[in-house]
């Protein structure tokens, strides 16, 4: 198998069978974001224990590509600090626009959407 196919695989998989979907009961917004040109709409939200993320999930409605990189990236959050989740999701939106890359080493299954 490819790697373009192994990517389409990874990014379907994460479509159909989205980690971490719902809301959070008395959640702290991540990120709340939407694309107007296309209706795509995510919304992060998390409970913080200690600092760190202890639980996440997302929200939304859109194409394959949003719901599968919103379903990445809880899973790329999960256990970080505020700080290092801004940072990240930061990183991510650079990779999505094409500002920044995505390493595979660093990024592993969202170096799919790069």
């Amino acid at each position: 198998m490819d790697l373009e196919n192994l990517y389409q695989e990874i990014i379907i998989d994460h479509y159909k069978n989205p980690r971490n979907r719902g809301r959070i009961p008395d959640e702290k917004v991540l990120a709340d974001e939407e694309n107007p040109m296309c209706g795509d709409q995510v919304r992060l939200t998390a409970s913080v224990e200690n600092g760190r993320i202890s639980s996440i999930r997302f929200d939304g409605k859109g194409c394959a590509i949003s719901q599968a990189s919103a379903s990445m990236m809880t899973e790329a959050l999960s256990g970080k600090t505020i700080e290092e989740a801004a940072d990240t999701i930061r990183r991510f939106i650079g990779g999505m626009t094409g500002e920044e890359g995505f390493n595979e080493d660093e990024w592993e299954e969202i170096a799919a959407l790069g």
